[in-house]
């Protein structure tokens, strides 16, 4: 049976699905299951899939009408066998040696667990950059997971670990007990929603600091850099969403991670309405948003650090969302884009 079952969501990756399916297919560990799900793609996606499929007999391809990304890997959760689970987006690729580099951080025991390894960020033209977060390389369990973790897991501007589902092999448990908290309307922070539960269930969680790395395309078109209309009611929801998988799990942070992580969601979201082309309508948003979330008293009463440019931005705004202000914040924020 083989070890680990790779996911690849596709939707009309026609640009990039070469170079994705033949880095999995380079991969020096080869005892892989993979698993490719055409999402009702309208530019020939599926059809690379099956020319792919017919080359490889590791790969099994599944076409299906277009539900969205999280119903998508969810399909795909239940579709494999393999004990651990690793997801790759159809516009992302692997060092040849990222499978083997998770699975020497593994553990012998039959453990829920969690295996991190590095992310690098393409921009094209203005290079790559690893993806921080705060926890140091090694492994966590016991005491530990529970203090380092569990303890410190939501709320951070820079995280304590990547919550991407991508670039992790991950105990199928873990995934298949907590797809019940997974709701596919959401499309803000979906790894959130199945990640935050996983890491909360997890007995064991190492973290590999370079080696292979997983290449995330970083896309300026995409949904989180372009104006949303329903983007300040997709993290509300999301909140819910966190509050109830904290209760459920009994998380150490409770309540005040969720509301700490909302935070962090709040400034994303008023930097969306900074990228709207209507200045009145994004000053009356941003106002809203401000006030229904008593926006400068929960600035004052997070005792983190902001120290990112955007952050700080979006919170120069969120204490005092004055014209002047608003104003300004919209400058900068074209400027910087």
């Amino acid at each position: 049976m083989e070890k680990i079952s790779v996911i690849v969501p596709v939707y009309n990756a026609g640009a990039y699905l070469d170079r994705c399916i033949e880095s999995v297919l380079a991969q020096s560990l080869r005892d892989l299951e993979i698993c490719l799900l055409d999402d009702g793609s309208t530019d020939g996606s599926g059809a690379v899939c099956d020319a792919y499929a017919a080359k490889d007999e590791r790969i099994r391809v599944i076409h299906k009408e277009n539900e969205g990304l999280m119903a998508t890997w969810m399909r795909g959760v239940r579709e494999t066998k393999a004990p651990y689970l690793f997801f790759l987006d159809s516009d992302d690729w692997l060092d040849p040696d990222v499978m083997l580099t998770l699975s020497h951080g593994l553990s012998s025991e039959n453990t829920a667990q969690i295996v991190c390894g590095t992310i690098l960020i393409d921009r094209g033209e203005r290079g790559t950059e690893a993806e921080a977060y705060g926890a140091l390389p090694g492994e966590y369990s016991g005491e530990r997971l529970e203090k380092e973790i569990r303890g410190n897991l939501l709320g951070n501007e820079v995280r304590t670990l990547p919550f991407s589902r991508c670039m992790k092999l991950i105990s199928r448990d873990l995934i298949e007990r907590n797809m019940e908290h997974c709701d596919p309307s959401i499309h803000i922070g979906e790894d959130l929603n199945i990640m935050v539960p996983a890491f909360l269930d997890a007995e064991r969680v190492a973290v590999i600091n370079g080696g292979a790395a997983y290449h995330f395309r970083f896309n300026e078109a995409s949904m989180t850099h372009k104006y949303d209309a329903a983007f300040y009611d997709a993290v509300r929801h999301l909140r819910e969403v966190l509050l109830t998988v904290a209760e459920a799990k009994g998380a150490p942070q409770g309540r005040e991670g969720v509301e700490n992580e909302y935070l962090f969601l709040l400034m994303m979201a008023v930097r969306n309405e900074l990228r709207r082309s209507d200045s009145a309508a994004a000053a009356s948003a941003i106002r809203r948003i401000c006030a229904e979330n008593d926006a400068g008293q929960r600035l004052c009463a997070y005792s983190g650090t902001i120290t990112r440019p955007r952050n700080r931005l979006a919170a120069f705004v969120m204490k005092k969302p004055d014209a002047f202000r608003i104003a300004a914040a919209r400058r900068i924020f074209g400027l910087k884009r």
